[in-house]
């Protein structure tokens, strides 16, 4: 008599898949965001780089007609058009801390005994991006310190 390998089917009903299918979708559930972060990413540079290269053609093609850039065109070569200030990035940072730890302050409610210990970790998640707003305010006070400074000496 020969041993003959039986196909038993899963109660989960994957069938031929067996363990793998399932292990397949968590893995898509892991590396997903970081594709989709990746691809958000490139577009977004290669966005940026079309623009610049559009813009390095009309100004080569306005040269070649004899036509001269306006100085303000000439000043905006080669910079950075839209940096944020740290007055910015610390209002976003602060607003999406005090968010985070709203949302999970009123997620459960509150305990006879205060916040329950879920409620208090999802809060304590909320702190991180504050104290980074809080940073980004504390810079935008400094340099604008330092600014008038320089200033009041000239």
């Amino acid at each position: 008599m020969m041993n003959v390998l039986k196909f038993v089917p899963l109660r989960d009903g994957f069938g031929d898949m067996g363990i793998i299918f399932p292990m397949l979708i968590g893995l898509g559930i892991i590396i997903m965001p970081m594709i989709m972060v990746i691809a958000i990413v490139w577009i977004e540079s290669y966005g940026k780089r079309k623009r610049s290269e559009y813009e390095a053609n009309l100004y080569a093609k306005a040269i070649e007609h004899g036509q001269e850039l306006p100085k303000a065109v000439l000043d905006r070569l080669g910079k950075n058009t839209r940096k944020k200030s740290p007055l910015e990035n610390g209002i976003i940072l602060l607003s999406i801390g005090a968010g985070i730890s709203l949302f999970f302050m009123f997620a459960e409610g509150v305990t006879v005994n205060g916040f329950s210990h879920s409620v208090a970790n999802g809060m304590a998640m909320g702190i991180i991006p504050a104290a980074l707003g809080v940073g980004h305010l504390i810079v935008h006070f400094l340099e604008n310190r330092r600014k008038r400074g320089q200033d009041d000496e000239k």
